[in-house]
């Protein structure tokens, strides 16, 4: 009776330690091949220009490597006039984009005295070689597969202002 007992505790643990192992196995891989998401955030403060102006940057990325940036601007101002020139020109500035480099999209209104900009910057549609070319500065946070670095990208929000968590 002693010998059953055994084997049945030394099944048990071992189909503890296969599982352990599988969770452990599903964990890695997750964190290896899944994507991640890291946020910058940035204030602007133009009262004295009548606005004021808040970002927010969700940096999606996998293996280190962006795959996407979601771009959250909302501006307060106090006047219709400042709230239309900044509709217009981040209208105009992503209509550019996309028609040069492609990748983006983007939705922009106006309401409560606020504008509001959500655009995705999807890394893996725009055309790098071509973005790299018009844009140098950019080179910097790039790898040599003109792949666009979760590093690069904090760095260069950090240098406009930005926090990043």
């Amino acid at each position: 009776m002693k010998k059953k007992f055994k084997l049945k505790k030394n099944k048990k643990v071992f189909i503890l330690i296969a599982l352990a192992i599988i969770i452990i196995v599903i964990l890695i891989c997750f964190f290896v091949f899944g994507k991640h998401k890291t946020t910058c955030t940035m204030k602007s403060d133009q009262s004295r220009n009548g606005y004021v102006l808040n970002t927010t940057y969700t940096i999606i990325y996998q293996r280190g490597i962006v795959k996407k940036v979601k771009i959250k601007e909302v501006v307060q101002g106090d006047t219709d006039s400042i709230l239309d020139n900044f509709k217009t020109g981040w209208t105009d500035n992503y209509e550019y984009l996309n028609k040069t480099f492609g990748g983006y999209t983007y939705q922009i209104k106006k309401k409560n005295k606020k504008v509001i900009s959500d655009a995705v910057v999807d890394y893996e549609k725009i055309n790098m070689k071509k973005y790299l070319r018009i844009n140098e500065a950019m080179k910097e946070f790039v790898n040599d597969k003109e792949q666009v670095t979760v590093k690069g990208i904090k760095k260069m929000y950090e240098n406009s202002g930005a926090v990043c968590k």
